[in-house]
């Protein structure tokens, strides 16, 4: 036999691989924008659905709006026409830059918000995405359960088609080659939109500069009325509707952040109970360290070491 020792080979287990490797957080991100898109254009088909068969309801939208304006003589209601008419001889540049406001802000600001959401907020927009998707599907059921025609197309009653006039309407002089239903007034995705879009921002956001936001829903509604394109109750129901949406959604909010909470600081001084008077003072003592078993030797060998404090006579040998 050879001096020399064989030492047998290791053996070296190979580990199986998947064929498929976990998706990366790139591939994660893509997956749920895709999901997301389909989510919108989803929302977007249906509700030209709905367009197609309200537009179809043309003289029950008037009839509704004829209806809709003695509701609100009744109610005490401030009218329309007559803020638009004041504002419109008193500040008409002011209501060219409402029109402006009212075809350029409402959409695109709601898609960079959801956007937003999505990329720096994504705890808070799942709550956000549902609360809009229910708000709009009960909006969609309220135009086609209740067309109405908007302020704008009752001239004998004293309104102006700032639209039209200032150069700037969304819908056309005849509104028939229009992408938006004509005679959904009601409730006003417009105002319940920014609402939305104020409270998802005031939620998510620390900042005190975050109740700024309700500014616009605010503005939103001042420039729908003074532009003739809904009634006061049009932006009530959509806000009530936004409320129901809200509720049905709370479950899905995130819990505050924990650096929200108080936490007591790590350097807070430590209450000590107080000493009764006279009281003579004790040093203290430390306690005696653990004893540390090192490499080589037994617990039994410590057990029997006897120890350098014991001096009484009778123990010694």
């Amino acid at each position: 036999m050879s001096a020399t020792a064989r030492t047998a080979p290791a053996e070296v287990s190979a580990q199986l691989m998947p064929a498929v490797g976990p998706p990366t957080p790139t591939r994660r991100m893509l997956g749920r924008l895709g999901i997301e898109l389909a989510w919108v254009v989803g929302m977007l088909g249906l509700y030209n659905v709905g367009r197609y068969i309200a537009k179809q309801h043309v003289a029950p939208a008037f009839d509704n709006a004829m209806q809709l304006w003695d509701f609100e003589r009744w109610m005490k209601i401030p009218s329309e026409q007559t803020l638009q008419a004041t504002v419109l001889n008193a500040w008409p540049w002011g209501i060219e830059m409402a029109n402006r406001y009212y075809a350029t802000v409402h959409f695109p600001l709601t898609l960079a918000f959801l956007v937003w959401m999505f990329l720096r907020r994504p705890d808070h927009y799942l709550w956000i995405r549902r609360s809009l998707v229910i708000l709009t599907c009960a909006a969609l059921v309220g135009h086609l359960a209740f067309p109405l025609a908007p302020p704008r197309m009752l001239p004998q009653l004293g309104f102006v088609d700032t639209g039209v006039l200032f150069n700037m309407s969304v819908y056309g002089a005849d509104g028939a080659n229009s992408i938006a239903n004509q005679y959904a007034a009601m409730p006003s995705l417009h105002v319940a939109w920014a609402a939305l879009v104020a409270v998802g921002l005031i939620t998510s956001t620390r900042t005190r500069w975050r109740w700024f936001w309700m500014i616009h829903p605010a503005l939103t509604l001042a420039v729908v009325v003074v532009t003739a394109n809904h009634y006061w109750l049009d932006g009530i129901i959509g806000l009530l509707l936004l409320i129901i949406a809200l509720t049905v959604t709370v479950r899905a909010r995130p819990e505050p952040d924990a650096e929200d909470a108080e936490e007591p600081a790590d350097d807070a001084p430590v209450d000590t109970p107080a000493k009764a008077p006279g009281t003579p003072e004790t040093p203290e003592v430390a306690a005696p360290a653990p004893a540390r078993v090192g490499a080589g030797v037994s617990l039994s060998a410590l057990a029997d070491t006897p120890s350098d404090t014991l001096d009484t006579p009778e123990l010694r040998p």
